[in-house]
């Protein structure tokens, strides 16, 4: 959950409750509406990924064609690799070494 959404959360907040209940208000809400989401973004993906394998089972039988990405990908893409291959190898020697 990145600053912009946090925001979103706490936007929300009743004042008139903030000053009733203080931080643990703010505290409760917050962990409250975090949980719904990644319950909300958990069952997003399931569905995707069922039936996404539901349609690359019927494809296979078939020989046609299905879709190959992950939901999940989609949300959270990867970063790019800028790094060249002799930068990786020193990493991981790096990282070895301390070992």
């Amino acid at each position: 959950m990145g600053p912009d959404e946090y925001g979103r959360l706490i936007s929300r907040i009743r004042l008139d409750l903030l000053e009733l209940f203080g931080k643990e208000y703010i505290a409760q809400h917050v962990g409250e509406a975090y949980r719904a989401q990644q319950l909300k973004q958990t069952y997003q993906i399931y569905l995707a990924e069922s039936l996404r394998l539901i349609g690359e089972n019927t494809a296979k039988i078939s020989g046609g064609r299905y879709l190959q990405v992950r939901w999940e990908d989609i949300l959270h893409p990867k970063p790019e690799e800028t790094r060249t291959p002799k930068e990786i190898i020193e990493k991981m020697k790096d990282t070895l070494s301390r070992l």
